[in-house]
């Protein structure tokens, strides 16, 4: 894994693959002190990976 250090915060990389397709997400901030991980669905909709009626929202 590659780190970056720019103004004060940690960024990366990553690589999703969901049902045999993969996609490289660029500058990606790595923020040790969070619950949770927010992906925008615009760097996951090529994957097939869509929000639909039946999923559950997170506030």
């Amino acid at each position: 894994m590659n780190l970056d250090y720019k103004n004060g915060l940690l960024y990366t990389s990553i690589t999703l693959t969901y049902q045999g397709k993969s996609a490289v997400i660029e500058q990606v901030i790595v923020d040790t002190g969070a619950a949770q991980t927010l992906i925008s669905a615009d760097a996951v909709f090529d994957l097939g990976i869509y929000a639909t009626p039946h999923d559950e929202l997170i506030w």
